[in-house]
């Protein structure tokens, strides 16, 4: 604040005399007092508050989707155990990744006698079942083509953001989606197939999801 500082004199102490002048004192305030300074910690501190809770809740994401993916794995792995022919396993397979997961559409294919076509075994979408199309030759993949035939020539994990920019995509039955995943099935570094999931939006698939799926292809193709 501002002080002012007077002086008052006497040589008897009876008879007092004013000084002519005083002094002004101006005491600055501290910057911790500032308005400014204050404005600033509870911008701060707000700011460590949300980091704080934002981080325990995307710990807490996180170990709710390790849950879950470990659920699911399990749920397949006991699954294996009492499936014993090659096409209700895959039905089964199929059905369960669009009913626990949520899946839109989802179809698994194996190859045919001579490895030039990729034959849909199973399929399911958010209607249900896809028999109708199973086994039509129309609906087969030819050997390297599409996102399924590239995952399946390269053995490797394909998953595509936005299907609208990948020059690979295709449809057979004029569905556009716009976001793919697809896992071959590898047994022995053999290709058996391909699991292939398909969602109308795009950047709809995780890693969450390639890992789940990941880990289910080599179940699958393991009992194949």
């Amino acid at each position: 604040g501002t002080y002012t500082f007077k002086v008052r004199a006497s040589n008897d102490n009876k008879v007092w005399y004013d000084a002519e002048n005083e002094i002004t004192i101006l005491i600055a305030i501290p910057f911790y007092g500032t308005w400014w300074f204050k404005i600033l910690g509870l911008i701060l501190a707000s700011g460590l508050i949300w980091y704080v809770i934002g981080y325990y809740q995307k710990k807490q994401q996180k170990q709710r989707e390790e849950l879950e993916t470990e659920l699911v794995i399990n749920y397949f792995a006991t699954q294996i155990k009492s499936r014993y022919k090659t096409n209700e396993l895959l039905w089964d397979f199929d059905k369960n990744l669009i009913s626990k997961i949520g899946f839109e559409e989802c179809m698994i294919y194996l190859w045919n006698d001579d490895k030039t076509e990729l034959m849909q075994k199973a399929g399911y979408g958010s209607k249900g079942s896809m028999e109708t199309i199973i086994n039509r030759a129309e609906y087969n993949i030819p050997r390297g083509k599409g996102i399924v035939g590239a995952a399946v020539e390269s053995k490797q994990n394909l998953l595509v953001n936005d299907t609208s920019k990948d020059k690979r995509y295709f449809t057979v039955d004029n569905k556009i989606t716009l976001s793919e995943l697809c896992v071959p099935l590898i047994h022995d570094n053999e290709v058996l197939g391909a699991i292939n999931i398909e969602q109308h939006q795009k950047n709809y698939f995780t890693q969450k999801h390639l890992k789940m799926l990941s880990t289910i292809a080599v179940l699958c193709a393991t009992q194949v």
